[in-house]
């Protein structure tokens, strides 16, 4: 102790230089944790915050299963009469492009969640009202009412200018770092196939997934073979959200190699003051 104390007072600035790079190391390090969790909190929050356990997809839909997934009505009645299913019911997702106060105003980007109002699916809003049997009603979250977009705004939505009221506004949630609205499961429908007026049959009875939950221990091999789906647990719902997977890896290559530069600028503080002592 008396010599390190000695050393600390001969040669202060080399330690205060050598204390202030491992402390702007550490400091990296916390930033670089912190956007990693901002940037997957962007992408999927909204994944995150449905009550479900697990998502039944088609099939055909090995990759990005948001976009390229269709199920159908049967399907979704099906998965409700599974052993182990305590609920089941549709999702549909979408990204659209919307304008506030209709064309000429303030531009959007929405991604809508369909579910059907009073299901297990539907959030319950912290302000306004809930889906209910308004079509065009829609609950927005907090980020695109940080945008500026109010509970009573009117927004005009996709190729055919479908009108949206903002019945309530929700927490926090968005997919692909996109402010999330979740409407009636009709409406996305409408928005989906970008069809004014009334839709045909098949696109009525069409979704894009089920969300299930599911008891402790139920298997979905045998369902999904019979109903011709792909089941994922809700983590692995994940790496379908725009950008996640990409994004992941990429921050944790970075802070990889972050702790190998910090391990080598550390240790090699070390070596130098063990050979000059030797």
């Amino acid at each position: 102790m008396f010599l390190a104390l000695r050393d600390l007072r001969f040669a202060r600035g080399r330690f205060a230089l050598i204390g202030a790079v491992v402390a702007m190391i550490a400091i990296l390090g916390v930033i670089l944790s912190g956007l990693a969790s901002g940037l997957a909190d962007a992408g999927v929050s909204s994944l995150r915050a449905l009550p479900a356990t697990h998502m039944a997809f088609d099939k055909s839909a090995s990759t990005e299963m948001f976009s390229r997934s269709t199920v159908s009505r049967k399907t979704w009645q099906a998965w409700a009469g599974q052993p182990g299913v305590r609920a089941a019911e549709p999702l549909g997702q979408q990204l659209v492009h919307a304008e506030l106060g209709g064309p000429g105003g303030k531009q959007l980007n929405l991604a809508v969640f369909g579910v059907e109002p009073g299901g297990f699916l539907a959030p319950a809003p912290l302000s306004g009202r809930p889906l209910s049997s308004d079509p065009n009603g829609i609950l927005i979250s907090r980020e695109i009412a940080d945008e500026g977009v109010r509970i009573g705004d009117r927004l005009t939505a996709g190729q055919a200018g479908t009108p949206l009221t903002v019945t309530g506004i929700i927490g926090h949630a968005s997919f692909g770092h996109v402010g999330v609205v979740y409407a009636p499961l009709p409406l996305w429908q409408k928005l989906h196939y970008g069809l004014p007026g009334d839709l045909p049959a098949a696109a009525r009875n069409q979704a894009t997934a089920v969300a299930l939950r599911l008891a402790p221990g139920t298997g979905t091999q045998a369902a999904d073979r019979r109903l011709d789906t792909r089941t994922v647990d809700k983590e692995g719902t994940f790496a379908a959200s725009p950008g996640y997977t990409a994004e992941s890896s990429t921050m944790s290559l970075i802070r990889g190699f972050l702790y190998a530069i910090s391990a080598l600028i550390v240790g090699s503080f070390f070596t130098v003051w063990t050979i000059q002592r030797r």
